[in-house]
């Protein structure tokens, strides 16, 4: 076993020697929340790979300092989520402050401080909704929020969005209704609500009319078992990926589909089923059976160990099952780190097709991570340790996003449907669009240039809408290479490039390639432009600040000449 490291036992030391976490008002309080702070700084700057990856050093002390500034006349709370906010600049899901509640080493005094509301939201595609909550507010339950005290629900998320350690904006979904949306103080913090313990909501009913509903905090949240209540109303059996979700991983052959289903909640190891020998089983149903599909669901796997190499190499193992048609992978929200991993993975070595929502981290991301305490409040803090590279160093993607989206709808959760295998089980009905797309935007674009080709797309767009494809996968990743060799004229792909930047505004790719283009043909004030929109979407896209580099450089320079 290796000796400690003289960093960490330092550190053991320095926190042994302060003084226990005071929270009266005076001098010691605020030197000990200061001392927290320097520590917090110094450590991160110590653990993380790359700290300031997404927000400069300089903006990040400036924060810092303003939070010190701030500690005299602030509570304790309102310095907790100085610091949730303070770590949330850093974009990377694996460093956060924990929230207060679920910290078990936690200053139980400092605990003791945050209250919340028996009530738990989710996003759906259709808007925001009471998706449980206790038998008091039972009126509520399934309701659309319209409004959380003094701001509609869309500003509510956009405010509490900067509280949330987040690699893209499927993180801050996946982890607002869990952390956040019910923090009393959080919402007062924000402006929602004058009180910290009671708030009216604004909420619409089936036929559109809306009603106010007061809630009030619930001094027990956290600390006994609320009762809750689902919205869900539906009777019977849940659906597939509802049915297991205390299990790591397992599957079910499904007989009418000629499909093996695979649910995977936790990357770890169960000690009584390692994953080796359970993917034996799993591969021994799926040739006995002569299935047709293997379905593999991650949407809701929030990560764990990388341990899938025996599901890929039995997958590669079987080219008959390692088709576009015949293998299917679901990822959503919640699917992050190792699960992100396993997606890269799966998505680089085999056919699969993707379904579901975007991925809740990036394919290059920081990882793993160590948890540490701070020496007077003790929060926790949770710092990346590692760099996973599991994609091309130029991917500066934020997310790895499915061919074919499938939102949840409130009603699918009201009615325990699973749109994602309903849309997976008529795939054969639909697939031969994708390539259909292709031929026909092309041969309109060689009959009728450039607008032909914008004309042809208007026609299609709804089908494609409509069935959930990528339109950046049809667009750009099949459609762009041919463009390229098959153009008229170089305007004419410039105006294509525009296009595309026009319909997806958030493609990092289109945007770099249209500055690129743009520069290339002397509007080097526009190519400026999207190199900065790129760097406001990935401020680690590394070949945008190359460019925007260089032309400061050549700028200066002939400046002094």
């Amino acid at each position: 076993m290796k000796s400690p490291p003289l960093l960490y036992i330092l550190a053991c030391l320095l926190a042994l020697s302060m003084p226990v976490f005071c929270s009266g008002q005076g001098i010691a309080r605020n030197a000990q929340w200061k001392q927290d702070l320097e520590y917090l700084i110094e450590r991160l700057e110590i653990t993380h790979p790359n700290l300031y990856a997404n927000i400069s050093e300089e903006e990040f002390h400036e924060y810092t300092e303003r939070l010190k500034q701030r500690i005299p006349a602030a509570s304790d709370v309102e310095i907790v989520y100085g610091v949730q906010e303070l770590l949330a600049s850093i974009r990377n899901t694996h460093t956060l402050c924990t929230p207060v509640l679920f910290n078990l080493n936690g200053n139980e005094e400092l605990k003791a401080k945050f209250q919340f509301y028996p009530i738990m939201y989710y996003p759906f595609s259709d808007g925001l909704y009471v998706a449980a909550t206790t038998e008091r507010y039972e009126p509520i339950l399934g309701k659309k929020v319209v409004r959380m005290g003094k701001l509609i629900s869309s500003e509510v998320m956009h405010e509490l969005a900067r509280f949330v350690a987040a690699d893209n904006e499927n993180t801050v979904l996946a982890n607002l209704p869990r952390f956040f949306l019910n923090d009393g103080q959080l919402l007062r913090y924000i402006g929602a609500s004058d009180s910290p313990d009671s708030m009216t909501l604004t909420l619409e009913n089936d036929d559109k009319s809306t009603f106010n509903f007061e809630i009030k905090i619930d001094p027990n949240y956290g600390t006994a078992d609320l009762g809750w209540l689902s919205m869900v109303r539906a009777s019977g059996e849940p659906p597939l990926y509802k049915r297991h979700r205390n299990k790591n991983y397992w599957f079910e052959y499904l007989p009418e589909q000629r499909a093996v289903y695979l649910q995977i909640n936790l990357l770890y190891d169960i000690d009584s089923d390692a994953f080796p020998a359970f993917c034996g089983r799993l591969f021994d149903t799926l040739d006995e059976n002569r299935a047709e599909k293997l379905i593999i669901d991650v949407r809701g796997c929030p990560g764990g160990d990388h341990i899938e190499l025996p599901l890929l190499k039995g997958i590669l193992a079987r080219p008959q099952i390692d088709r576009s048609d015949r293998l299917f992978l679901i990822v959503g929200r919640l699917t992050g780190s190792a699960s992100q991993h396993l997606t890269s993975e799966l998505e680089h070595y085999t056919n699969a097709t993707l379904f579901g929502e975007a991925t809740a981290s990036k394919p290059n991301q920081y990882g793993s991570m160590q948890r540490f305490t701070l020496p007077h409040s003790k929060l926790e803090i949770v710092c990346a340790l590692k760099y996973f590279q599991d994609a091309e160093p130029a991917d500066y993607s934020m997310a790895t996003t499915p061919d074919i989206y499938v939102p949840r709808s409130s009603s699918d959760a009201r009615e325990h449907r699973d749109p994602v295998m309903e849309r997976i089980f008529t795939y054969d009905s639909y697939k031969h669009l994708k390539a259909d797309f292709k031929e026909r935007l092309s041969q309109a674009y060689t009959k009728g240039g450039i607008v032909g080709f914008k004309r042809a797309y208007d026609s299609v767009k709804p089908i494609y809408v409509e069935h959930g494809f990528n339109m950046e996968t049809l667009l750009f990743e099949d459609l762009d290479a041919w463009m390229g060799r098959n153009r008229k004229s170089d305007e004419d792909y410039v105006e294509y490039l525009k296009f595309i930047h026009h319909e997806l505004p958030k493609s990092i790719d289109v945007c770099y390639d249209l500055a690129y283009w743009m520069n290339e043909r002397g509007d080097r004030e526009e190519a400026k432009r999207l190199w900065e929109q790129c760097l406001s979407l990935n401020p680690e896209h590394h070949k945008a600040k190359w460019r925007l580099g260089l032309m400061k450089l050549e700028e200066k320079w002939k400046s002094v000449n």
